[in-house]
């Protein structure tokens, strides 16, 4: 997107908009599934994850299809020299590319800050799991990026829709396993005891009380 729609200049202010989403999207996702309060379980937290994580990236990659193929006529690899780029003081052009790229960044940070979770969670305080957990996971990652790489090959000529389409059903196939994952941490729960429910109880009418004082 950054490369073939704009112009020098933009690219550059493109790219610092990207890494600010990402970061944005990190701390966002980070605090969503690490919300330890009493009334976020961990199989709440995870499956208010998914079902985020999911409309994040299917909006984003839906908003992309359309990029590609309608907006001001779609684009297509080899046009980049025939078409007139888009330049940032033309707002009415570079809004909605911008969005889309915003939205990728997003969504990328969301799925890769749920899939370490998802793979804490599963682990618990199995240190060797986790570890072996992100190797297999970091295996398949670099075997998915080596073959963007290959697909993006003037050699093979492989249409930019076409890519598209691949990660997205990509993912589309990996959400029902996760969701299965996802409900499996229901088993996983702590149990708590009466004395550990009494104490929550008990912490919550202070921390209630205390908020109560402060708005008088």
């Amino acid at each position: 997107v950054n490369a073939v729609l704009f112009n020098v200049r933009t690219r550059g202010f493109n790219s610092a908009m990207y890494w600010f989403a990402q970061m944005l999207a990190a701390v966002w996702a980070g605090r969503m599934l690490d919300n330890n309060s009493s009334q976020s379980s961990l199989h709440r937290r995870g499956l208010s994850g998914f079902w985020r994580m999911l409309v994040l990236f299917n909006v984003s990659y839906a908003l992309g299809v359309y990029l590609q193929l309608a907006y001001e006529g779609g684009y297509e690899r080899g046009e980049s020299g025939t078409r007139r780029l888009i330049d940032i003081s033309e707002p009415s052009r570079f809004a909605f590319p911008l969005l889309v790229l915003v939205l990728y960044a997003a969504a990328d940070t969301v799925v890769q800050v749920y899939s370490y979770w998802i793979m804490s969670a599963v682990a618990g305080e199995d240190a060797s799991a986790c570890a072996r957990f992100t190797g297999y996971y970091k295996g398949v990652q670099s075997l998915g990026a080596a073959m963007a790489w290959a697909m993006d090959m003037e050699t093979f000529q492989v249409r930019y829709i076409t890519q598209l389409l691949v990660c997205w059903i990509l993912f589309l196939l990996a959400c029902p396993p996760v969701y299965m994952v996802v409900e499996s941490l229901r088993r996983m729960e702590p149990k708590k005891t009466g004395k550990e429910e009494e104490m929550e109880e008990a912490t919550a009418g202070v921390a209630d009380l205390l908020k109560s004082d402060e708005e008088k």
